[in-house]
């Protein structure tokens, strides 16, 4: 049952990302909105959770896409563990921490889909690129991330407790 929890919420993050956002007023430095949740899977959800959901997801994700395949699968693969290996020396109970996770997930990613521009010879898709929208997009998500991660968790928490019938510990099989 977590796994069709992570489902809704994919769905609903495709849908409030692609329809959504866009025609909000105010909202045009939005980030991938996937990074929190990658964190979120990273930092709270044990790695068996997390592997599965974090390809599924870059596969779907790189399916949606316009750009080269494989690339959010890899962006997100390499956020996972690079995170994860960071939580052997970091301590992501720090208020600033983890902001400063977010911002760097994003800007990791910006850095990932530019080099593939470069790579890939698209020189075209620069045309859109504007680094005044990428730093809007990186306060952004130093501000909102953690809430985004904080609301994962209040959900999968309520999420569980009606799976489970109010009752605390793990799901029912099934």
């Amino acid at each position: 049952m977590t796994y069709l929890f992570y489902f809704i919420i994919s769905i609903f993050f495709i849908l409030f990302q692609t329809v959504l956002i866009p025609r909000l007023f105010g909202l045009e430095y939005v980030y991938d909105l996937f990074i929190p949740f990658v964190l979120y899977l990273t930092l709270f959800r044990p790695f068996i959770e997390g592997i599965p959901v974090i390809l599924v997801l870059g596969l779907l994700l790189d399916s949606l896409s316009a750009g080269p395949f494989g690339l959010y699968g890899t962006c997100y693969i390499w956020l996972y563990f690079s995170v994860r290996w960071g939580v052997r020396y970091l301590h992501f109970g720090n208020v600033i921490l983890l902001p400063l996770v977010v911002v760097l997930s994003v800007a990791v990613q910006n850095l990932l889909f530019l080099g593939a521009v470069f790579l890939f010879g698209q020189d075209w898709l620069l045309q859109d690129f504007h680094w005044d929208d990428k730093l809007g997009q990186l306060v952004w998500a130093g501000f909102t991330g953690p809430f985004v991660m904080a609301g994962l968790g209040v959900l999968q928490g309520g999420w569980h407790l009606m799976v489970n019938g109010g009752a605390a510990g793990k799901e029912r099989p099934g």
